[in-house]
């Protein structure tokens, strides 16, 4: 009888534990090295416009990657592609530059990493940028293949379009 009743009791106790243990939240921002806090007057710069947006990341590709662009698409709400091309014999080609308008403390999912890196390996692309003013969730950078993609969030563009590379 006292199994039963030890049984019992331990049982309750675990369904209890089960039930009120907090999951953590499916989407986890990137934190660390490339991928600064956002401080409160970062985050005033970290809301622009969609066409404020578009204008960041022309000025990523042109004055700090140091690409040609050749084509810019609003390919859905919020999103903007660049087709850019290095110019250099033998070592250019072409880099896909896909920009992803969120709020500042939004999450980008790993959903956004697989559908560049299709269209990356489709194009025949050298490398694919996912640029967001937001955070990468940290799924995303599981998919991240890190030879020919590169994630850029809102503080590490902030910082990128702050310096020029030298």
């Amino acid at each position: 009888m006292e199994v039963l009743v030890l049984t019992f009791v331990a049982c309750v106790i675990g369904f209890f534990l089960i039930a009120n243990i907090r999951k953590p939240p499916a989407y986890m921002p990137m934190r660390g090295p490339g991928h600064p806090e956002i401080d409160p007057e970062s985050a005033a710069q970290l809301s622009p416009t969609l066409d404020e947006f578009e204008g960041m990341l022309r000025r990523l590709v042109t004055d700090y990657i140091g690409l040609q662009i050749d084509v810019v698409d609003r390919t859905a709400a919020n999103e903007v592609e660049i087709r850019a091309r290095d110019p250099k014999p033998i070592v250019g080609g072409l880099y896909i530059v896909h920009g992803v308008l969120r709020s500042h403390d939004d999450f980008v999912g790993p959903e956004q990493v697989m559908s560049l890196k299709d269209i990356v390996k489709e194009e025949g692309a050298i490398k694919g940028f996912l640029v967001t003013n937001g955070v990468f969730a940290a799924p995303a950078a599981q998919m991240l293949d890190a030879q020919k993609l590169e994630l850029i969030n809102g503080p590490t563009l902030l910082a990128m379009l702050g310096s020029k590379r030298e």
